[in-house]
C-alpha cells in the first residue's frame, strides 16, 4: 500500500512538531532545576547585560542559550555591543512568547 503524499506531509509535520515539544520540556525541566519560579524576560535580559557571570550561575547555560538562540560563549563576548544587545533581547522575548 503505498502512501500518498497528503499522509506523507501529515506524518512529517507530527515529526517537525515533536522536536518543538521536546525543546520547550527540555527548557521546562532546567528552569526547575534551577529554581526559577518567577521569570520575566527584562530581568532575565539585565542580568545577563549586567553581570554576565551571575546570571550564566542563575540561569545555566541550557535556558540562556535556549532562550536567547546564541552559545553562551559567543554573548559573553559580544554582550558589549549594542547591535548585539538589541538582538539578544529580541531573542528572549520572541522565544518567551513562542513557549506560551
Amino acid at each position: 500500500m503505498k502512501k500518498t503524499d497528503s499522509e506523507e506531509q501529515k506524518i512529517m509535520s507530527t515529526v517537525d512538531s515533536g522536536e518543538t515539544d521536546q525543546d520547550k520540556g527540555k527548557l521546562a525541566e532546567e528552569m526547575i532545576n534551577n529554581s526559577i519560579g518567577s521569570f520575566t524576560p527584562d530581568m532575565m535580559f539585565q542580568n545577563i547585560v549586567n553581570n554576565y557571570r551571575n546570571a550564566e550561575k542563575l540561569y545555566g547555560q541550557t535556558i540562556i542559550r535556549e532562550l536567547t538562540d546564541f552559545e553562551p560563549g559567543y554573548i559573553e563576548k559580544n554582550i558589549n555591543i549594542p547591535e548585539f544587545k538589541r538582538e539578544l533581547k529580541k531573542n528572549i522575548a520572541a522565544n518567551m512568547k513562542n513557549l506560551f
